[in-house]
Formats: structure tokens, sequence, C-alpha cells
């Protein structure tokens, strides 16, 4: 998508406000170029079922589609990855790649390191994956934390790169992989350069799906978000997303 007069910011309460403009901006889609494909992001399953009752019983959904970020990423992804040799990571998959690394490398390798004494004791470990998966998905490398200047951050650097390496040695990816993976192949992808894409419902997003979101609505034909804002008090957790400068600057959030 080449043009700012292509996108669109809407903003209101969820119910009835973005439920009819959700509506209403399908409806003036398929009118405007009836059979068009359309694309929208929402943020759960449970909400598409919703919305596509919803919706169906006053605007046609004919080649409206229905996407999670995690859906979309498996369709843009997936057999890309597969072609790389390397398969999805199984459920809990990150816990134990984590527990495992851990265990040998870091408790083993490194007994006086600085997670040495925490290391053994119960739900450590489940930290550790969980704050792997939390930097990826802010979209940071572990040589990231090699910049900072906190103790704690540089020796989990090497957690984090074990992490890394013990994925690619196995052949696997785990969730952030898989929608890194998804913006890079984004523009190349035919269902994306030929809809256009509503996002539906979001009001944050972490650094990749921001990432993921962006390289949609560059390649979009058009790209409208509709987000869950009012001004009012209660709607500030949406406010720096309704602000994002990707939007001012010629992108889709």
């Amino acid at each position: 998508m080449n043009s700012r007069k292509n996108r669109e910011l809407i903003t209101g309460p969820f119910q009835p406000t973005l439920e009819t403009k959700l509506a209403e901006r399908i409806g003036a889609i398929q009118t405007d170029s009836p059979g068009a494909s359309v694309v929208v992001l929402v943020g759960s399953k449970m909400l598409a079922l919703y919305l596509g009752r919803m919706i169906a019983k006053s605007t046609p959904l004919w080649n409206v589609r229905f996407f999670t970020f995690d859906k979309m990423a498996r369709t843009l992804a997936a057999a890309r990855l597969r072609a790389l040799g390397r398969q999805a990571l199984p459920d809990l998959g990150e816990q134990f790649i984590a527990e495992q690394f851990i265990v040998r490398d870091v408790v083993g390798k490194l007994p006086k390191g600085y997670f040495e004494p925490v290391a053994q004791m119960p739900g450590f470990i489940t930290t550790a994956a969980e704050s792997i998966r939390a930097l990826k998905e802010a979209g940071l490398p572990p040589a990231a934390l090699g910049r900072a200047r906190s103790p704690k951050l540089a020796a989990f650097k090497d957690v984090f790169a074990g992490y890394e390496k013990a994925l690619a040695k196995l052949g696997l990816y785990d969730q952030a992989d898989l929608a890194a993976a998804a913006a890079e192949a984004a523009p190349d992808s035919e269902l994306v350069a030929g809809s256009d894409l509503i996002a539906y419902g979001f009001y944050d997003l972490n650094g990749l799906q921001r990432r993921l979101m962006l390289a949609l609505s560059s390649a979009a034909k058009s790209a409208t978000a509709i987000v869950p804002h009012a001004d009012a008090p209660a709607f500030d957790y949406a406010k720096p997303l309704v602000d994002a400068a990707h939007w001012r600057n010629d992108a889709c959030l």
C-alpha cells in the first residue's frame, strides 16, 4: 500500500460503536468492489466467531476471512520455515528446552554464576522461560542484553542465547520466530497484497505484533485500524496505540 489515503483509524467503545463500524467498513469495501478479499485481524478465535456471526446478520461475508495473529503468522510463514528444515515447537516446548539448557549449562558449567543460588529453586525454570518469551515478543535478541549495565541481564544473556542455540540445533521454532518470519514474508504475500486489511479491537501490541501489523498494512490494498478508544480516562490504556507514530508516518499501527 503506497498512500496514506488508503489508511483509516476508527475509534470508539466496543459496543455498539466498533462492531457497527466494522460491519460498515466491510460493507463499504464490498459495495465498492464486490467479491473483494477482506482480511480481518482479531485478538482471539472466539472473537472471530462472534464477529462473523454478528456481522453476517446484516452484511454478506463472502470472501471475508478472520485471522488471529497466530493464524496469520502460520499462514504466511509456516511453510517457509518448514522449507528451511524447522518445525514448530511442541506445546510447553519452550519451558522444556529452557530447563534442559539451564540445568546443563547454567547450573553445570557455571556453578558460580549469577543465577546459581536460585537456579534449582521451584519456579525459576518457568520464570526464565517466560522471560525469554517476553524478550522475544518485544523483538529483542540476546545481544541486546549484553548492552545492559545490569549484572542480572548480562548473565541472562547467556541463558537466552543458549535457548536460541538449542532451538536452532534441534531445528525448531517458537511463536516469536514464527511472527518474525511472518513479518518478513508479508510483503511477498499474494493474500495480503490482494486484500483490504482491517485490524479490529486491538489496544496494545508487543514489538513483534507491531512489526507484523506494520508489514501487513504496508502490503495490503488498504488498512483500517478499529481501536477501542474515546476521550475519557477509562480508555487511557489504548492511547499509546492511537497516538502511535507509525500510524502518522505512513503506516497502519
